[in-house]
C-alpha cells in the first residue's frame, strides 16, 4: 500500500538529489550584427609627494617649507570622476561606431569643478577589421592612422568569462589571467580627432606628453598630461604636468583607467564566477574576487604616474640620468554579475564594480644644473571606485 507513495516521494526528490549540469559558453563575435553599449564610471583621487633632496616639491618645482624654499602653489585637492559611453554594431568583418564619447570632472584652480567633455574620432565611423583597419565609406575605403588604430581591439571575445565546465545551479569556477583578455575586447578608445596632418606629439600648443598630439584637437591648451596622455583628448587629462589623461577609455578618471589597470601585464586577476540561476535559458552568473599584484607602475597600468614616467625616461634628467628604481602595489576588490544566452552563447549583460587602492614609490637621482646629484623620490596612491555596464542586442 506504501508503494505508489514512496515512489511519488523519490521523484519529487529527483531534481535536487542529480542537480542539472549546464554548459555555459560565450561565443567570440561572429558575422550576425550585434549591437553593444558599454558605459564606464569612476571616481578616484590620486595623492602624491615629490621630495628633492628631502624637501617636499609642490606645483612648479619648488621646494616647499621655509628658509627660501619658496612654496609654490599646491594642486588642486579632490577626486576627479569620469564617465564613457561607447556604442556601436559589431559585424565580425565591421564596425559602425554610434556613440563615443567621455566627460571628466576634476578639482579646478577657482575651487569650482572644471569638467571637459570630449567625442571620439570614430563616433559615425563604420570600419572594417582587417589586418589594416580602414574607415568605409560606400565602396571607398581610407586607411586609419596608426595612432587612431592604438587601443582598437580588432576582435570581440569574451569567452574568458564563462564557465570553463559545466555547472549546477550554486556551482563555481575560477576566472583567471583569461578574465583580462576579455575585458580587452571592451576597452574601446574615445580618443579626440587629431589635428590635420598633426603628428604624434604636435597637436596642441601645451600638450608636452609623448604621444599627447592626439589630444589637441579639443584638449591641446589646458592638457599637459605626460607619457601617452593623448587618449583622452579634452576628457581625459587630469589637465596637470606629468599625469596621464585618463577618460578616453573604458573606466577611467583621476590617474587610473579601470580597463588599462585590470588588462595590465602585472595585474593578476584572482575571480570566482557562481552561477545562480538559470531562467528561460538565460544563465545568471555572480562574479567576485580580487585584482591584485606587486611590480612596476608600468607593468601595473599605472602609467599615468610619476613612477611611471620616471622609470621610462630615467628620472627626469633625459637619457643620461640612471634608471629609477620603481616599485608598485595594485589591489582591487571587484563585483559583478552578468548573464549569458545558453543557447546561442552570446553575452546580454555584463556589471562589474570595483574598489580601488594601489600605490608607487619611485626613487632616482640626477645631476643638477649646479653639478650636484638631486636625489628625487617621489609617492602616490590612487584610491576610488568604478563601474563597467554591457549590453548587446541583436542589430536590426
Amino acid at each position: 500500500m506504501n508503494q505508489p507513495r514512496l515512489v511519488i516521494s523519490l521523484a519529487l526528490l529527483a531534481p535536487s538529489l542529480f542537480a542539472q549540469d549546464h554548459t555555459i559558453a560565450i561565443k567570440p563575435q561572429g558575422d550576425t550584427p550585434t549591437r553593444y553599449t558599454i558605459e564606464a564610471s569612476s571616481k578616484v583621487e590620486v595623492t602624491r609627494k615629490t621630495l628633492i633632496n628631502g624637501e617636499e616639491m609642490n606645483l612648479g618645482g619648488r621646494t616647499g617649507g621655509g628658509g627660501g624654499g619658496g612654496g609654490g602653489r599646491s594642486a588642486p585637492q579632490g577626486p576627479t570622476s569620469a564617465k564613457n559611453k561607447v556604442v556601436f554594431v559589431d559585424g565580425g568583418k565591421w564596425r559602425q561606431y554610434e556613440t563615443v564619447e567621455a566627460k571628466t570632472t576634476r578639482p579646478g584652480w577657482d575651487g569650482e569643478s572644471d569638467e571637459q567633455t570630449v567625442t571620439g574620432e570614430l563616433q559615425g565611423k563604420k570600419i572594417s577589421l582587417g589586418t589594416e583597419p580602414a574607415v568605409m565609406d560606400g565602396e571607398k575605403s581610407t586607411p586609419l592612422a596608426a595612432a587612431s588604430t592604438r587601443g582598437l581591439p580588432l576582435k570581440l571575445d569574451l569567452s574568458g568569462l564563462a564557465p570553463n565546465k559545466p555547472l549546477a545551479v550554486n556551482g563555481t569556477y575560477e576566472i583567471g589571467d583569461q578574465f583580462k583578455a576579455a575585458l580587452a575586447s571592451l576597452s574601446h578608445p574615445v580618443r579626440a580627432a587629431r589635428p590635420e596632418n598633426a603628428e604624434a606629439g604636435g597637436g596642441g600648443r601645451r600638450n608636452r606628453g609623448g604621444e599627447g598630439g592626439e589630444a589637441g584637437a579639443e584638449g591641446g591648451r589646458r592638457n599637459r598630461g605626460g607619457g601617452e596622455g593623448g587618449d583622452a583628448g579634452a576628457a581625459g587629462g587630469e589637465g596637470r604636468r606629468g599625469q596621464r589623461g585618463m577618460g578616453g577609455r573604458m573606466g577611467g578618471g583621476g590617474g587610473f583607467n579601470a580597463a588599462q589597470v585590470l588588462t595590465s601585464e602585472g595585474a593578476k586577476p584572482k575571480l570566482t564566477g557562481k552561477l545562480v540561476k538559470v531562467d528561460n535559458g538565460i544563465a545568471t552568473i555572480e562574479i567576485n574576487g580580487e585584482i591584485g599584484g606587486e611590480s612596476t607602475s608600468d607593468k601595473l597600468g599605472l602609467a599615468g604616474g610619476m613612477g611611471a614616467m620616471m622609470t621610462r625616461r630615467g628620472g627626469q634628467g633625459g637619457d643620461a640620468a640612471p634608471p629609477a628604481d620603481n616599485k608598485a602595489n595594485l589591489k582591487v576588490a571587484v563585483t559583478g554579475n552578468m548573464t549569458v544566452d545558453i543557447a546561442s552563447g552570446q553575452l546580454q549583460t555584463l556589471s562589474l564594480s570595483g574598489k580601488v587602492d594601489a600605490s608607487e614609490h619611485t626613487k632616482s637621482s640626477r645631476e643638477g644644473r649646479d653639478g650636484e646629484t638631486m636625489e628625487i623620490e617621489s609617492d602616490a596612491t590612487h584610491k576610488g571606485e568604478f563601474n563597467i555596464t554591457v549590453a548587446t542586442a541583436p542589430a536590426k
